[in-house]
């Protein structure tokens, strides 16, 4: 193959035989116009089956002292390594544009490579996924301009098969570690669930914790793609129907024999009883919420095909099946997410999974969902809210409501409708309402009712599409495709998990509050909760449960948008609570 150069209109592209660089066999005017310009390369196998990106200023030299002959000479254990990974080629692109923002088009390559490449059997990418530096800048003309160039002229050199805009679709891309920067905790979580295939007889164990927004799912999805990669089979065990619709989302272009198992126990155990699967065709079982991981108390469907316990022996819980099927085991847990007496019980829970008992635990610290446009860290506000809501007392900044993050008090369901709409109309497509069960679902098998009436909050709204009606999409999908953005309000069965722009949180009056002794107490009030299965058995509950399983609600729900949240308070005296520890540290 010739060495060849390509102008565009955006950048210049180089096709150069390694073998010719080597021996200084390449048109002069070439090395000229590339030796020591901001460039990203991509060193490739002629057969375009192996691919290495990469950024220099000093690619090609007068001297020896260039990167290339820094990857002709480096380990075998360095991804870049020419020798070692038999690269043959290398694409130089270099752009006006590129000057001192190299590193952005290079994270946009790897980030939009990677995830092509994930569902192509064909083609590898050698970077390694996750001690990568990567860009934090954004550039329009590279990003918006030089990049769609770049990527049309890829797909004609047959560098990629996907039209960009189906790249762009793709939920694979929201969870590649290339564009991201992992903290040492992320990355040691991933590399810790890889590793735990490689274990003797299965024995790994490893309990994964953090508050919403810490990355749980963003780890696991990560590792297992990279799981994928090394032909390890993995089951994600999540029994709530709306996450499971987001895996099976994320992973519907893998091919058939390398997709991971996604959905319930009942579901998992249902299927090895009829022999659809083998328990040995699974490397690894990581347990997704496992804070929802069923105990035989409270109110359930005792349907076989969803219900896995024995009613009848109240200390074996899902988490003993999942241990009995004697695989490595990783659970992802929070245990400010448990919200019904059939989660399992955190103190029988924390006995279970510790150290004492075989398992490694990794605390994930840092905030991930929640931004903060200031320096007051964005962790300030989940625990804020925690603190508010009364499910913990720590010490955290006051000044995240006022200057970072936005935290807005609505006085009517029709304001808060507004916002979701002012949100949506300026691109951020993914902000939504949510409300605690303080509503009977009547609108369940008739979308011509309402739960909220207009002649009563200005505004109808009803809830979420029941998970039966959904089909495959998630409801995130399904209200943007079916315009209900603004017509939906997500209960916590369909939100848990969720990550949304811009949440719309309504409190209704199933939160009270109440004046002991000049302390005010936030209480639950069971006649507004009409989360049937999540109300304690009559005669085995002072009510303490259910508020706590009340204000654990609210807790996820109004930690759900990234980059704020609104809230309407039907309850008077819990609006003047929360304005009142919110007040003059409100963004307006």
């Amino acid at each position: 193959m010739k060495n060849k150069r390509y102008v565009k209109d955006m950048f210049s592209a180089y096709d150069l035989s390694v073998e010719d660089i080597q021996n200084r066999n390449i048109d002069e005017d070439y090395i000229e116009e590339v030796a020591n310009k901001t460039c990203v390369y991509i060193q490739y196998t002629s057969d375009l089956k192996k691919f290495y990106v990469g950024e220099s200023n000093r690619y090609l030299t007068n001297t020896h002292n260039s990167r290339f002959m820094e990857h002709i000479n480096e380990p075998a254990t360095v991804s870049g390594n020419i020798t070692h990974n038999k690269f043959d080629r290398v694409l130089i692109i270099i752009s006006k544009h590129l000057k001192g923002n190299g590193d952005i088009l290079e994270t946009k390559l790897l980030k939009f490579m990677d995830t092509e490449y994930l569902v192509i059997k064909d083609k590898e990418l050698v970077n390694s996924r996750l001690n990568q530096v990567h860009a934090e800048e954004l550039s329009y003309e590279i990003e918006e301009e030089l990049f769609p160039e770049l990527w049309t002229f890829l797909k004609e050199k047959k560098f990629v098969k996907s039209e960009l805009e189906d790249v762009i679709k793709n939920p694979i891309k929201y969870y590649s570690p290339f564009g991201k920067i992992l903290d040492n905790i992320q990355i040691t979580a991933i590399e810790k669930i890889v590793e735990a295939v490689f274990s003797d007889d299965n024995s790994a164990k490893l309990l994964i914790q953090g508050e919403p927004g810490t990355g749980k799912t963003f780890i696991t999805a990560t590792a297992i793609f990279e799981l994928i990669r090394l032909e390890k089979k993995v089951a994600i065990i999540v029994n709530q129907t709306s996450m499971a619709k987001i895996y099976t989302d994320l992973f519907k272009l893998v091919s058939k024999s390398s997709k991971p198992f996604v959905g319930s126990l009942a579901t998992f155990k249902n299927g090895l009883e009829r022999r659809d699967f083998s328990i040995d065709d699974y490397s690894l079982l990581i347990v997704d919420e496992a804070h929802r991981l069923k105990q035989p108390q409270g109110r359930h469907n005792y349907l076989p095909s969803t219900y896995t316990l024995d009613r009848n022996n109240l200390d074996f819980t899902e988490l003993d099946i999942i241990e009995g099927y004697k695989k490595s085991l990783i659970l992802m847990y929070d245990e400010f997410q448990l919200i019904r007496d059939s989660d399992i019980d955190i103190k029988k829970f924390k006995e279970r999974v510790n150290e004492s008992t075989g398992y490694e635990k990794i605390e994930l610290e840092t905030q991930y969902r929640i931004k903060s446009s200031s320096k007051v860290a964005a962790s300030n506000y989940t625990k804020g809210i925690r603190n508010i809501l009364q499910l913990e007392e720590s010490n955290f900044d006051e000044e995240i409501f006022n200057n970072g993050y936005k935290f807005k008090i609505v006085d009517s369901l029709d304001e808060l409708v507004d916002e979701v709409k002012a949100k949506i109309n300026a691109s951020y497509t993914n902000a939504r309402i949510l409300s605690g069960f303080y509503k009977k679902w009547i609108s369940k098998d008739d979308l011509t009712k309402y739960e909220w009436k207009a002649s009563e909050y200005g505004v109808d709204l009803r809830w979420n599409t029941p998970n039966d009606k959904l089909g495959k999409k998630n409801w995130l999908k399904y209200t943007t495709e079916k315009g209900l953005e603004f017509t939906e309000v997500g209960c916590i069965h369909i939100a848990q998990g969720m990550d949304l722009d811009y949440a719309a949180v309504i409190i209704g009056n199933d939160l009270d509050v109440e004046d002991v002794d000049g302390k005010i107490n936030l209480v639950g009030n069971p006649k507004y909760y009409h989360d049937t299965n999540g109300i304690p058995i009559q005669g085995t509950d002072d009510g303490s449960r259910l508020t706590e399983y009340i204000k654990k609600v609210y807790y996820i729900l109004l930690t759900r948008g990234i980059h704020g949240t609104f809230v309407y308070i039907e309850n008077p005296k819990v609006k003047k609570y929360f304005k009142e520890l919110t007040e003059n540290k409100t963004l307006v």
